[in-house]
């Protein structure tokens, strides 16, 4: 029967052919061939999203019985996405009046208006916020990977609203937090990760490298351990209030995790990444690739990608307890104690530490979020460190004329070995020259200096990273000095 509606939709007896299939689905509902032929058979008679709901029936009801039936469902899930992306192309202009709604909503809410650029962002992040109370503005960024397809981006810009949403109601009722990182947070994560730097070591990495590798995989793993609980309550959010969205939603969540899958399984990326913070990935990824599933009704299934893993048993373990987490009701706020809880299970809740968000002072916050956010090292003695303002603008200056002869890369290597010797704390109360840096070979610099050599690294190649360290001002005179030494513009 399911032959002869193959049969019937080659000659575009679409009717018949759909006759078909439903008889041999009726004979026999495990065999998943008829709900595929059938969904090709509406598309031929241009009804995409019946198409689509025949698919999503094959998913719930369909078995995989043997090797031949894994490719139908292969193919099948191609299909939905190729449709999904028509159906969402077709609907863009009421997508794009649902999303004009919500950023609405979003800014009321929140007390700000949302910006939107489109800006390169760090490998594997297709969105990004930042937030008007913490950066100090009058309004909210959402920056958008700029090759993220169409019309996916409405998803991304759906997800990021959707994160000053949560903020905005927690603050509403004072349980807003920060999640961040200091030196102390990050010299426990590099010491508990010992043995697997010395086996990098051994592979022949130098420690220039070694030292970016642990920056940038610490900051990914951290950034990981926060928004994976966040991330699933958010979409399941989107899912509710904002259906006109579904095919843009579901699309972009299996091209993320695609993208996640095509890390986490590259054999030289593991090799390269420390035990404690593969474990942190593999688990996170795979209770994220757990819940898609389930989410998706079986068509975004990526789980056997993470059952090989060893973590893939604390994956189970962490969806679990989001799942009886959610079936309760979370009060705005209650998402941070979801993260901690997460975090205590992969034991890696030192990792970080909040700050309560000041709410109604967004200076005061900026201020004290600087001593917890992002890798560098925040300043213990930021009164000492203001009273060094002259010394510490003429070494700014000296540091933007050395980065003005080197190439971003270079800066950006300076910039991050600087930070990974900052882990263990700089003694900037001293003048003494007692550090040495593997990117500047033959030099010796003193704790202020390295400070400073790092702060304008980032400020060339990270503009909108929080360095944690009180130099803004001083930077902003160097760079008026530096204007007028080079006879540029200021």
């Amino acid at each position: 029967m399911n032959s002869l509606g193959a049969i019937c939709t080659e000659r575009q007896e679409y009717d018949e052919a759909i006759a078909w299939f439903e008889k041999s689905i009726r004979f026999n509902p495990k065999f998943a061939n008829p709900y595929y032929g059938r969904a090709h058979a509406l598309v031929g008679m241009g009804k995409p999203e019946a198409a689509l709901a025949s698919i999503e029936e094959l998913f719930q009801k369909a078995e995989r019985q043997d090797a031949r039936s894994e490719s139908v469902f292969r193919a099948a899930r191609d299909s939905y996405e190729e449709t999904a992306k028509v159906i969402a192309k077709i609907n863009k202009e009421k997508a794009d009046k649902t999303l004009e709604v919500y950023e609405e909503h979003v800014e009321d809410l929140s007390g700000f208006p949302v910006k939107e650029e489109r800006r390169d962002l760090a490998a594997m992040i297709a969105g990004q916020t930042q937030m008007a109370w913490k950066k100090n503005r009058d309004h909210h960024v959402i920056a958008i990977r700029p090759a993220y397809p169409e019309p996916l981006w409405q998803h991304i810009k759906a997800h990021e609203l959707t994160h000053i949403a949560l903020e905005a109601e927690a603050r509403a009722l004072g349980r807003n937090k920060w999640f961040g990182t200091t030196a102390a947070t990050r010299e426990r994560a590099i010491r508990s990760m010992a043995a697997d730097i010395k086996k990098l070591e051994r592979k022949g990495l130098n420690n220039k490298r070694t030292a970016e590798l642990m920056v940038e995989l610490l900051n990914g793993a951290c950034g990981l351990v926060f928004n994976a609980p966040l991330d699933m309550m958010i979409e399941q959010r989107i899912r509710d209030r904002l259906p006109d969205l579904r095919y843009n939603q579901l699309c972009s969540l299996i091209q993320l995790a695609k993208e996640a899958e095509s890390v986490s399984i590259n054999k030289d990326a593991r090799e390269l990444t420390p035990s404690r913070i593969l474990r942190v990935n593999d688990a996170l990824n795979g209770a994220m690739a757990l819940w898609l599933c389930d989410f998706s009704g079986g068509i975004g299934d990526f789980v056997q990608s993470y059952r090989k893993f060893d973590a893939f048993p604390m994956a189970q373990k962490i969806y679990q307890h989001f799942q009886a987490r959610n079936k309760g009701k979370l009060e705005p706020g209650d998402e941070y104690m979801l993260v901690d809880e997460c975090a205590e299970m992969l034991g890696v809740r030192d990792w970080y530490q909040w700050i309560d968000d000041p709410g109604v002072a967004p200076q005061l916050a900026r201020e004290q979020a600087a001593a917890t956010d992002a890798p560098p090292q925040g300043t213990t003695n930021p009164a000492l460190l203001r009273s060094m303002d002259m010394a510490s603008t003429m070494y700014l200056l000296a540091a933007l004329e050395r980065f003005e002869k080197l190439p971003a890369s270079k800066v950006k290597q300076i910039a991050l070995e600087i930070a990974v010797l900052g882990m263990s704390g700089l003694d900037y109360s001293s003048s003494e020259k007692k550090y040495r840096l593997n990117s500047l070979p033959g030099e010796e610099f003193s704790g202020l200096e390295a400070m400073c050599l790092m702060h304008a690294g980032l400020r060339q190649v990270e503009p909108d990273m929080v360095t944690g360290m009180d130099l803004d001002e001083p930077f902003s005179t160097a760079k008026r000095l530096y204007a007028a030494r080079s006879g540029k513009a200021g």
